[in-house]
């Protein structure tokens, strides 16, 4: 895979706007995140957080701006484009399909990217099993860097917590992205998952050379991740920089870490 370019943005959030009604819900944040970065992007309950994830993803239009991804303006792509011009992100709430196991988990994180369509195994059966064995080989591939490797004949519902947020984080690496959102990765993880999962995503971020933007609550994880920190507050971008430069910041404590101004 070839390594992102530092020098360049991978996505640039220029001026975005994003209003419900009379409500605004992101008012001209800016901020941009560079190759092979793992920038956080953290701020109170309702601070704009997932909602921006919701605009680079096409689940939101947004009001005013635009969000560049690669330098293309995606304000307008279709949402199912999203996946294929290389963005991926995890939610919140787990996704996986409790029934299934853990590959054909991951499987489903691919369909966005398999070349065949539906009626491709009647007119070409010998390409679709070829599709379908490169798939589940790549699949395994990135079970086996998370450490997931034996589980991928495990029914998923069989799984405790923690090894399913990292089968989330999987099952978007299938797609093969070169940018990767995380919405609260680490919520309800015990501290020694935290520090574990925190070894993991950095191993994932130079082994599939990833750009990633991160929210999260767990600030000792942000502050241990990250290069770069975005803070918003109400909807605004209140603060950026370097995690120590984000500590002493008199408005970030006051707004976020709990202290007063």
């Amino acid at each position: 895979m070839r390594s992102p370019d530092p020098s360049q943005p991978v996505l640039e959030i220029v001026d975005v706007g994003v209003a419900f009604g009379g409500v605004r819900a992101l008012d001209q944040v800016s901020c941009a995140v560079a190759g092979g970065e793992l920038c956080g992007l953290v701020g109170p309950n309702g601070a704009g957080k997932t909602t921006l994830f919701n605009c680079i993803t096409r689940l939101y239009n947004v009001s005013q701006g635009e969000i560049r991804f690669l330098g293309r303006d995606i304000t307008r792509v279709r949402r199912r484009e999203v996946i294929s011009l290389g963005i991926a992100r995890t939610f919140q709430n787990l996704g996986i399909y409790g029934q299934m196991s853990v590959l054909d988990n991951m499987l489903l994180g691919m369909h966005h990217t398999r070349t065949g369509g539906y009626f491709t195994p009647l007119y070409n059966p010998a390409g679709a099993r070829a599709e379908e064995r490169r798939a589940a080989d790549w699949c395994r591939e990135i079970l086996a860097e998370l450490e997931l490797g034996e589980l991928a004949g495990h029914k998923a519902s069989d799984l405790p917590y923690g090894t399913l947020k990292r089968l989330e984080v999987a099952r978007a690496l299938a797609a093969r992205p070169r940018l990767l959102l995380l919405d609260e990765p680490a919520a309800g993880l015990t501290q020694r998952e935290v520090m574990a999962f925190g070894d993991m995503l950095q191993r994932a971020k130079e082994r599939f050379a990833l750009t990633v933007l991160l929210v999260e609550h767990n600030m000792r994880l942000v502050m241990r991740l990250c290069s770069r920190i975005v803070v918003l507050h109400l909807g605004s971008k209140l603060a950026e920089g370097t995690p120590a430069q984000i500590q002493s910041d008199p408005r970030v404590i006051a707004a976020y870490l709990g202290g007063s101004a």
